[in-house]
């Protein structure tokens, strides 16, 4: 036996969006083995699938007289906005076999009715399940059936606060660093959410530089001092329910150091040719939140100025795993943007 779902249209909670609801196939079946069929969902009314929608699509298999299978219901949000979901409804609506009667003693359905769960925008995705039974007392007349489902649903656009602003952190730094030039300099952000977002929320960091003053070994500033860092854009997504800071959870992993850049040789023939940083080092850019407040922090390393060797700490192959030593370096404040 199959169940194949039909499509429907069913009001929102919010009067702006509009539900779309497509479903699956489901076979039941006796002795036979069970044959599974895929159906896209397809806009109810051309005009009516202008509005804000969401899908909902699904499949199981193995249904038989006394057997209870789990329905996994997809819901997929094309919206740019993420959607809080609650109620599901699954209804059986008919069948191709008229012995056998769309009726609760031949398949008894459930709808979903929470906890209420949040689907990111842009295709985002979600699977809930609920339990069909087929009871015992489902005749032969059954066998080889399609059932005829209909899913039904309501939801509300969950949206934060947006905001942009631009940064510039007070003058950071890890002591006297003396290096040679060519020496790696890894440079990173970390950003995070103040307060938990039921829904994902989108951080970008753009236009940013960042300026480190140079002297050389005999005390003089070099020309070319501060060296001056154009910081590559940087898109950060944080999952729902999430105010941890991302992507880095320490200060040595290489998801925490975004770009790194060689040392110039702003020094030659002065001195030991060695460059000299001794702190009051800035970084500046704008902070775009699609949730606020939000939150940012940024550090740099140079391992070769602590006695290490060159290593790019931006790079998962030199620096694996949770971070290695020599990438190590404390994070500026944070910032509220």
């Amino acid at each position: 036996m199959r169940v194949r779902s039909v499509s429907t249209r069913v009001a929102l909670w919010a009067a702006a969006v509009t539900i779309l609801v497509t479903g699956s196939v489901m076979t039941a079946h006796g002795s036979r083995a069970p044959h599974r069929q895929m159906f896209v969902g397809v806009p109810y009314d051309t005009a009516g699938a202008t509005a804000h929608v969401f899908y909902i699509t699904g499949d199981a298999v193995g249904l038989y007289p006394g057997a209870t299978v789990n329905l996994p219901l997809t819901v997929t949000n094309p919206n740019v906005a993420a959607i809080q979901v609650n109620p599901l409804t699954v209804s059986l609506t008919g069948t191709d076999h008229p012995a056998c009667l769309p009726n609760a003693a031949n398949l008894t359905l459930s709808d979903y009715a929470g906890p209420p769960f949040v689907v990111a925008g842009n295709n985002g995705t979600a699977i809930v399940t609920v339990p069909v039974t087929m009871p015992h007392g489902s005749g032969d007349a059954c066998q080889g059936t399609t059932f005829d489902l209909t899913y039904g649903g309501s939801a509300v656009a969950v949206e934060g606060t947006p905001g942009t602003k631009a940064v510039t952190f007070r003058p950071y730094g890890q002591g006297n660093l003396t290096f040679q030039p060519g020496s790696f300099i890894s440079i990173g952000v970390d950003v995070k959410l103040n307060t938990r977002a039921p829904f994902p929320v989108t951080i970008d960091v753009t236009h940013a530089t960042v300026t480190l003053p140079i002297k050389c070994s005999n005390g003089s500033t070099p020309a070319g001092s501060p060296i001056t860092v154009a910081f590559p854009d940087q898109h950060f997504s944080i999952p729902l329910n999430s105010n941890a800071w991302y992507p880095a959870t320490n200060g040595a992993q290489s998801a925490g150091f975004q770009y790194m850049v060689p040392a110039p040789n702003l020094c030659a023939a002065i001195g030991t040719g060695q460059l000299r940083n001794a702190g009051h080092d800035v970084f500046t850019g704008t902070v775009t939140a699609s949730d606020t407040p939000a939150f940012i922090k940024w550090h740099f390393a140079i391992p070769a100025a602590k006695g290490f060797a060159n290593v790019d700490c931006s790079s998962p192959s030199s620096n694996p795993g949770a971070g290695i030593p020599e990438c190590t370096a404390g994070w500026s404040k944070k910032v509220d943007p």
